[in-house]
This record gives structure tokens, sequence and C-alpha cells, in this order.
């Protein structure tokens, strides 16, 4: 089975992310720094915690195939600084 991370998987997006790859049939771990605000999480595993501390992102990142959806914040964002990997 394939295995997902979602980050920012709490908030309103990375939710309907995580969704979208249930259905596909991954195994979910969504991370954010809150607990999910919409609805409740179909995730497999929710981590609570933050992705800017080094020893936590090597804990939720150990193995799997991941897909990454960066937290934004719009009003402080411009759109052309989103950069994709």
């Amino acid at each position: 089975m394939k295995r997902a991370l979602v980050c920012g998987g709490g908030g309103f997006i990375g939710n309907h992310l995580v969704s979208r790859l249930k259905k596909e049939g991954y195994w979910v771990r969504a991370v954010d720094l809150k607990e999910p605000e919409f609805s409740k999480t179909e995730a497999d595993e929710f981590v609570g915690g933050d992705l800017t501390d080094y020893n936590f992102v090597r804990e939720v990142i150990a193995t799997g195939d991941y897909f990454h959806k960066p937290p934004i914040n719009i009003e402080s964002s411009s759109m052309k600084s989103i950069t994709c990997c």
C-alpha cells in the first residue's frame, strides 16, 4: 500500500487532499499545528506538530511515498513567490 504525508492536513484544502488520497487507496498521515477545524479527518494517523522543528520532521517523514501540500498564508504570500518542487 502506498503511503502519503499531507502537511497542513488539518486545514480545509489538506483535509480534502486526505479524503482524495484515501479514496485512491493510500494510507495517509496528516500533519498540522492544530487539529482539523472543518470536519473529522479521514487520515489513518494525525500528528500535531511544528514543521519548522527539524527533529519533528525527521520523525514524520520516516518512510513512504509522499504528497506535500505546504501550508500557505494567502494574506502574507504572493502567488508569484510560490514554487513547486
